[in-house]
């Protein structure tokens, strides 16, 4: 009767403690380039993997619904405030 136990906990004891790893980052930008959004998610182990990316993803769609666009802002031409010395 234990072996029959164990063979039903060891398989999950391993889904759940089975190691995974995420990381993700992005960074957003409004579409006149002023205003930037990043979304991080970052999560060790099956569950906190699949958590972390939801809330990466859920980060992400609502920059994206905002009109928001993918990557770091463009360099604008704005003049430096700090002039050469000469």
């Amino acid at each position: 009767m234990a072996t029959r136990s164990l063979s039903l906990v060891a398989p999950l004891a391993l889904a759940i403690g089975l190691p995974g790893c995420i990381n993700n980052n992005g960074t957003f930008h409004s579409p006149d380039g002023r205003v930037t959004g990043q979304c991080s998610g970052t999560g060790f182990g099956l569950i906190s993997a699949l958590i972390a990316q939801s809330n990466y993803d859920n980060c992400r769609n609502g920059y994206l619904a905002q009109g928001y666009q993918d990557g770091p802002a463009p360099i604008l031409a704005v003049p430096s405030p700090y002039p050469y010395a000469r």
